[in-house]
């Protein structure tokens, strides 16, 4: 079971779907989240990446910080690093 270990992500969530493994988009404002994005990491794990409580519809281009969920503290850190790198790739490309 993922939880939140105090890393995020300030991105959009149209960036996330470029780069993500998949995701669940709800995206009306009436739930926790809108997004949850899914990433295999390279341990072999799993992390899920979420906006929370937001209470509103996002715009797939509006930068938002999104909460980085993980079995532990340090895979959440694994995570923040994956992340960022394939954020980094997707944007020099």
């Amino acid at each position: 079971m993922s939880s939140f270990h105090g890393d995020t992500v300030t991105t959009t969530a149209g960036e996330l779907k470029d780069i993500c493994y998949t995701f669940l988009d709800s995206n009306d404002g009436i739930g926790k989240t809108n997004f949850d994005f899914k990433f295999l990491l390279p341990n072999g794990k799993e992390c899920w990446v979420y906006d929370w409580k937001k209470y509103r519809p996002i715009s797939e281009y509006e930068y938002i910080e999104f909460n980085i969920g993980a079995d532990t503290a340090s895979d959440s850190t694994l995570a923040y690093e994956y992340i960022h790198e394939l954020l980094k790739e997707n944007n020099d490309e």
